[in-house]
């Protein structure tokens, strides 16, 4: 687009899924908080919101979790969909709530076995990697409850 941004093009752009096979959501989390679950599939997404957040020193995280399952003549997949993120600068997108969106994550997660099994970072090891990344940006980090 040589340099201009879309405003200045007046270019609109969509992004458009596959139509859904199925309307039955399954919620794992939600903007500011995770729903406690322990059925194998829930451990599963939660240890890969662990990951991500581990992933990038806890300087953004995915919230927002869902997904369906989606059948196919080969094969059936669990589909996640319309993730929403917090980040230290509360820029990554609409339902950003920075700072403290990476503090109710962190405050929220549970770990699952998976987390254990995968030897993810404690909570307090992401909570400090937050919290240095958010002074280091000049940020004030909420003190813990």
């Amino acid at each position: 687009m040589d340099g201009k941004s879309i405003q200045s093009t007046g270019a609109r752009h969509f992004l458009v899924e596959p139509l859904r096979s199925t309307t039955a959501v399954i919620k794992f989390s939600g903007t500011l908080g995770s729903r406690v679950a322990t059925d194998g599939l829930s451990g599963t997404i939660n240890a890969f919101a662990h990951y991500a957040a581990q992933w990038f020193a806890a300087s953004r995280v995915f919230c927002d979790l869902q997904g369906s399952f989606h059948k196919s003549a080969i094969e059936t997949a669990f589909i996640l969909f319309d993730p929403m993120t917090h980040s230290i600068n509360g820029d990554s997108g609409p339902g950003d709530h920075g700072v403290d969106g990476l503090q109710a994550f962190i405050k929220a997660h549970k770990c699952s076995q998976h987390c254990k099994r995968l030897a993810l970072e404690s909570k307090a090891r992401l909570r400090s990697s937050a919290k240095a990344t958010a002074e280091g940006d000049g940020l004030d980090w909420p003190e813990d409850d």
